[in-house]
């Protein structure tokens, strides 16, 4: 199946970026109750600079009121001009961003903070117009400019341009490195609330890389964060990220209707860039579903619309899907066609491949034409020989079915096989995960029930013979005190040794709280760890619970032990499918290779369990880039 994640994510950020609903209704009765020009002006440049909480119509008013104040301040009127460039680059007005730019980027040398704004934006808009070095080159100069200012929102907004950058020529490696730089630039969990974008682009990524576990994971928290923001951008984004998730699991209904969602919500914002965008996935998703009559009229109108908007760029977009609509139905002379519309808009990176498809493409066609003479003519010389072939056929087909039969029955007797070799495997690993578990539980009452209850007996014996003892001096008071104090600290040390073995609380009480006991007792001052779970009250198999309580044990002491981390994030999500664990950390990571070359007891548990419980597990992990382990438990049931 076709995998296709949109690409075309926009960041648009302002610094007010953690402005409320409240503050800008707040301005905005201020601004209406004014009479007085120039505090409407600035009120006005102020509700202007929370332009991401606001519709876009909302918007355009501002922007359109702002041209009925007299600027005497130079710098209010670039605030003013650069609102402007701001509202024609959400509508996808590209030719007025670029005469603004042009107009002011003189005026800007000697306000370096307007300046990191409009060669942002100016950066974005390099991009809509697929200029991507051009484009790279603008945001690491708003880098460097923010970091002279040690200004960390645009220093995060300019890492995640470049990403985007990248990851519109399917640099997607270089596209994932500076995403997690712009979230790796700031430990405020509020702007991490706000990320809603750069997590779309990383799930965009995974997506296109097929690590779907991932691309899940960071899908589900852009969607949180955006519809925390109310971002309607982000969330229709999100929408058609979800939508091709949906696609791999062949749930189409479910991807139109996030597609159809997110694409109204583009409509009303207006921009052509991500309407062309839409409407091409949308064609495509047709097209896999077999409707491609509507996905060769919707894939024309996106090519008109692109032309009438001036979107030369995505014309490539509109051309692929009309030629993958055109090979599902079998038009291969058409689809020839549109692939060398393809190549003849593409630039030099693609070309290459794209001349390549139109050749088989016609190869195909002509292949196929041939083929159909061929075939007619052979009937006319066969026409006479028709009960010779005939009986001939007859006998090849009985041999055929015959054999047919004879592997099929082969074939059941290997899966039988098969299936009898993995259910005694299976047997295996339960009886040795199960002894363990038997063992633990051992060993973990003989040290409660057995040593603890011996050594709370000598402390209470040691209290007894203290007070019959006439202890004269200070030293030996002192070495009383100190044996006391040792045969607290073995029963301490025996308790918890106890319970990491085998935790009360996962019994009693759940995974989620023994996990919670499990990370409260971690004594670290440099690891910080987040533990986030969903719907895990609602597991109705302990196996599960106690398996995944013992993967996570497992994952958790390896980051303690190796990885020098300073952040781990644990994420536990109960689904109706099952159960989908992410546990991702900052620290130094490692090659995967080493995987299979250095793989410790640790990691071996780890898959055991896992498969045990017929999950699947995705681990991803450079040196220097941090460690995410990702495993999804089915429903037991």
């Amino acid at each position: 199946m076709r995998y296709k994640i949109i690409l075309t994510i926009l960041f648009t950020i302002s610094s007010k970026l953690f402005a409320t609903p409240i503050a800008i209704d707040s301005l905005r009765q201020a601004y209406y109750s004014s009479t007085n020009k120039d505090q409407q002006k600035l009120i006005l440049l102020e509700l202007c600079d929370n332009s991401r909480m606001l519709p876009i119509d909302t918007f355009q008013l501002y922007t359109s009121n702002l041209s009925n104040f007299d600027y005497t301040n130079s710098t209010d009127k670039l605030k003013s001009d650069y609102y402007r460039l701001v509202y024609f680059y959400k509508r996808g007005d590209l030719d007025s961003v670029e005469k603004i730019y042009s107009n002011n980027i003189e005026k800007l040398k000697s306000n370096i903070a307007l300046e990191i704004r409009y060669n942002l934006h100016y950066g974005y808009y390099l991009i809509k117009k697929n200029q991507f070095k051009e484009a790279i080159n603008t945001q690491l100069h708003v880098l460097k400019l923010a970091e002279q200012t040690n200004d960390s929102l645009y220093i995060v907004a300019s890492k995640n341009g470049i990403g985007w950058a990248y990851m519109e020529l399917f640099q997607l490696d270089d596209a994932i490195q500076w995403f997690h730089k712009a979230l790796q630039t700031t430990q405020n969990e509020d702007y991490l609330k706000n990320a809603g974008t750069v997590y779309n682009n990383l799930a965009s990524c995974f997506g296109n890389l097929g690590k779907f576990d991932s691309a899940y994971y960071y899908n589900t928290k852009a969607i949180q964060s955006a519809e925390f923001n109310n971002d309607l951008l982000s969330i229709a984004n999100a929408y058609f990220i979800k939508g091709d998730i949906y696609i791999v699991e062949n749930n189409y209904k479910s991807a139109q209707e996030y597609f159809l969602k997110g694409f109204e919500i583009h409509k009303k914002y207006g921009d052509p860039f991500f309407i062309v965008s839409d409407m091409s996935n949308i064609a495509i998703h047709y097209a896999n579903m077999g409707m491609t009559d509507k996905g060769i009229q919707l894939a024309n109108e996106c090519i008109q619309y692109a032309n009438d908007h001036n979107l030369k760029g995505k014309l490539f977009m509109a051309y692929e899907a009309l030629s993958i609509n055109y090979e599902k139905s079998g038009q291969y002379k058409l689809q020839a066609i549109a692939l060398k519309k393809m190549s003849d808009i593409k630039d030099s990176t693609y070309q290459q491949n794209s001349e390549k498809a139109i050749a088989e493409m016609n190869a195909k066609y002509e292949t196929e034409k041939k083929e159909s003479i061929i075939h007619l003519q052979e009937l006319q010389l066969n026409k006479k020989n028709i009960l010779i072939i005939g009986g001939i056929s007859v006998f090849l087909l009985s041999s055929f079915l015959a054999f047919a039969a004879y592997r099929n029955h082969r074939h059941k007797q290997d899966k039988r096989l098969q299936f009898e070799i993995m259910h005694q495997q299976d047997l295996s690993t339960k009886a040795v995960i199960e002894a363990e578990e038997h063992e633990r539980q051992r060993i973990a009452a003989d040290l409660h029930d057995g040593i603890g209850q011996l050594l709370t007996a000598a402390r209470l014996n040691m209290e007894a013979l203290k007070s019959r003892l006439n202890l004269n001096t200070e030293e030996d008071k002192l070495i009383c005190q100190k044996a006391l104090s040792l045969v607290d600290e073995s029963c301490k040390e025996v308790r918890n040794v106890s319970h990491n073995i085998m935790p009360n609380s996962l019994i009693k009480s759940g995974l989620g709280n023994a996990l919670k006991d499990f990370i409260d007792k971690i004594e670290s001052n440099k690891l910080r760890i987040n533990l986030n779970t969903t719907g895990i009250n609602e597991i109705d198999e302990s196996n599960t619970e106690l398996f995944v309580y013992r993967v996570i044990q497992e994952a958790v002491n390896n980051v303690i032990k190796h990885s020098k981390a300073s952040q781990l994030d644990i994420s536990i999500i109960n689904e109706p499918e099952g159960l989908r664990v992410t546990i991702e950390d900052n620290g130094i990571g490692f090659n995967k290779s080493d995987l299979v070359t250095k793989n410790g007891i640790g990691m071996k548990n780890i898959k055991a369990r896992i498969e045990f419980l017929k999950g699947t597990l995705d681990i991803d992990s450079k040196p220097g880039k941090g460690t995410l382990i990702a495993f999804f438990i089915p429903n037991q049931k």
